[in-house]
C-alpha cells in the first residue's frame, strides 16, 4: 500500500513541477465577469489597509507568542505575515498570474 501512495504521491509531484505554465492566469481585465471580485478582495483588501492590519496582527501574534516561548508559532507567523506583505511577487514567481 505504502508503494502504490509513494508512486502515486511522485507521479503528481513530477507533473504539477513540470506543468507550472498550465495553471496560470491572467489577472482579469475591467468588464469582465470576475474583475469586480478581483478588485475587492486583492487590490482593496489584501495590498490595502485591511492587508495591512492582518499583516500587523499576525506578526504581532507572533511576536507575544516568541515572548511566551512558542518558537514555532513565532516562526509559523512570521512567514505568513512575510508571505502577505509580498503577495504579489510571491503569486507572480510562482507562475500563478501570467
Amino acid at each position: 500500500m505504502n508503494r502504490k501512495l509513494l508512486t502515486l504521491s511522485l507521479t503528481f509531484g513530477i507533473l504539477f513541477l513540470t506543468a507550472n505554465s498550465a495553471w496560470a492566469f491572467s489577472a482579469p481585465s475591467q468588464g469582465a465577469m470576475w474583475y469586480e471580485l478581483y478588485e475587492v478582495f486583492y487590490d482593496n483588501l489584501v495590498t490595502g489597509p485591511l492587508g495591512a492590519a492582518l499583516v500587523g496582527g499576525v506578526l504581532g501574534w507572533g511576536i507575544m507568542a516568541a515572548v511566551r516561548g512558542s518558537v514555532l508559532t513565532f516562526i509559523i507567523c512570521s512567514l505568513a505575515a512575510a508571505v502577505v506583505y509580498n503577495l504579489e511577487s510571491v503569486v507572480g514567481g510562482f507562475g500563478m498570474i501570467a
